[in-house]
């Protein structure tokens, strides 16, 4: 069966606005706080940390939102760098996924359902 020209046009658009309405992509309003899941994975990376009997020198920073990757970087009090990746995925309000941190290009742990809000 052949779309007409403007069936061709219309029935893509259609599809993004129902998904954009539907809470995926940019425009959705489910799911936690870009700020809350940040927070709440810098915690968890440097809870990791504290495990391994490593500090922090200031502040782990996260990036992203969920659903997502959340990438966090930071920097020990002796100079190596700590990078931490959280893949989240949602729930409602709820959001959870597995945390790999690093220091120094060496994996400290890997947590496969870490909650990031």
């Amino acid at each position: 069966m052949r779309l007409s020209k403007r069936a061709r046009l219309v029935l893509p658009a259609a599809v993004v606005a129902a998904v954009l309405a539907s809470g995926c992509g940019g425009g959705g309003t489910s799911g936690p706080s870009k700020d809350k899941v940040r927070s709440t994975t810098a915690a968890d990376v440097l809870a990791v940390l504290r495990t391994h009997n490593v500090a922090a020198k200031g502040s782990i920073t996260c990036d992203g939102q969920a659903p997502g990757v959340i990438d966090c970087h930071g920097t020990t009090t002796d100079g190596k760098d700590i990078q931490a990746t959280l893949v989240a995925s949602t729930s409602g309000l709820s959001c959870t996924g597995p945390l790999v941190v690093n220091v120094d290009k060496t994996q400290l742990d890997s947590l496969p359902d870490e909650k990031c809000s």
